[in-house]
């Protein structure tokens, strides 16, 4: 596995780097750390990677869930100016807790690889929103026995995006995607405010949540900030809730996305 992503990142970096020097410097917008996807794809020839870490927490009377995501990295390649090539890649800690009986279960690995793409479809103009269609592949087999998937697991979604005023946008994903453990499909909706505080300071309120099909729907709410240090390069810090019973009771992530070449 770490061949198959050293391998992506020397074709793909060595493209960038022979076709971004033409390319006009654009502001570094990233798919993290929201849920909502955003409306930008990266510009022609540019390699954005967005990694960080996450770790989710569920605890009933009886048990308590862990995991944490100790790299979770997201590679966005622009093909052309209004369409990139996307590669996932995670690293999972996963502890169960029997609190009845004081056991414990745990084991970690490789997730499972993910491979997509992103296409602008329309640009903002006036009352019409950014919009675009984003697609990716769950793929079987890639993953540590515990993480592995049994099925090949699409997902698409459709994301928009519309600025309100200078300081203030509006964001929204509406998509579905396939359990990779069982087949059946889970539709996701999410919705996100983003708010300039400073130039180089961002903060976000989010609502998102999934429809799962034969199964109780799971809703949660999250908050961040992200600081941009140079011009492609941004830190990013958030926390979330669930909201129902079938959500996680909280989780907390960090991270930062930077652009080739700067």
């Amino acid at each position: 596995m770490k061949k198959i992503i050293t391998l992506f990142i020397i074709i793909i970096g060595s493209v960038g780097f022979a076709n971004a020097q033409n390319n006009i410097k654009q502001e570094l917008v990233t798919d993290r750390p929201d849920q909502t996807e955003s409306a930008f794809t990266v510009p022609k020839g540019f390699l954005q990677i967005e990694t960080g870490i996450l770790s989710e927490t569920d605890e009933t009377d009886v048990v308590k869930e862990k995991i944490n995501a100790l790299n979770t990295t997201l590679f966005r390649f622009g093909l052309l100016d209004n369409w990139e090539l996307r590669f996932g890649y995670e690293y999972l800690d996963y502890t169960y807790t029997d609190k009845l009986t004081s056991s414990e279960i745990s084991f970690n690995g490789s997730g499972p690889l993910v491979i997509g793409t992103k296409i602008l479809i329309a640009e903002e103009d006036g009352y019409i929103p950014q919009l675009a269609f984003l697609g990716h592949l769950t793929l079987p087999g890639t993953g540590k026995d515990e993480f592995e998937t049994n099925y090949l697991a699409p997902d698409f979604r459709f994301a928009l995006e519309y600025t309100i005023s200078e300081q203030i946008s509006f964001g929204a994903n509406i998509g579905t995607e396939w359990d990779s453990s069982h087949p059946r499909s889970n539709n996701f909706y999410s919705f996100v405010l983003g708010i300039g505080i400073l130039e180089n300071l961002g903060m976000f309120l989010e609502s998102y949540g999934y429809i799962i099909e034969k199964s109780d729907p799971d809703h949660r709410v999250d908050f961040g900030i992200t600081y941009s240090i140079l011009d492609n390069l941004q830190l990013d810090a958030s926390a979330g809730l669930g909201i129902n019973d079938l959500a996680p009771d909280s989780f907390i992530s960090a991270g930062l996305s930077y652009r080739l070449p700067e």
